[in-house]
């Protein structure tokens, strides 16, 4: 027999239905660090999101793509990490995201502390958390 806690798995994995998007302000090219510290308590002390949905504004023109619907890069155009830190202080990249097309990525594990990002030269991108919509 197991216990089921439905309250305290929709609230650390939420339904994609109850997410909304939240911009990031500025368009991203480079490497950098995301987080979205908010106030709230642990684990969402320093990334308050669920999620976070990658967007191309630009594509240098040489860069392939397979035909469809989302346009697939054969490049990796992003890389994102998403990094934990542990009870003794010690930090980990525990998820790993290549990102090929525009989409979005819900992580495994709630209240990362940070994102990290590593975008490909030339590409320039908008980020959106993806948080709980609130009526």
């Amino acid at each position: 027999m197991s216990l089921q806690y439905p309250l305290i798995d929709v609230l650390l994995h939420p339904p994609f239905g109850s997410l909304r998007r939240e911009v990031i302000p500025g368009l991203f090219s480079g490497s950098g660090d995301l987080d979205r510290n908010t106030g709230a308590l642990a684990p969402f002390n320093n990334v308050n999101a669920y999620g976070l949905r990658v967007t191309f504004f630009t594509v240098p023109a040489p860069f392939g793509y397979e035909l469809g619907s989302p346009r697939v890069y054969y490049n990796r155009m992003v890389q994102l990490t998403v990094r934990y830190r542990d009870a003794l202080g010690n930090d980990q990249d525990l998820e790993l995201y290549d990102v090929h097309a525009e989409q979005a990525f819900i992580w495994r594990e709630p209240g990362p502390l940070l994102i990290h990002y590593e975008i490909c030269p030339g590409v320039e991108c908008v980020f959106e958390w993806l948080i709980v919509k609130f009526p």
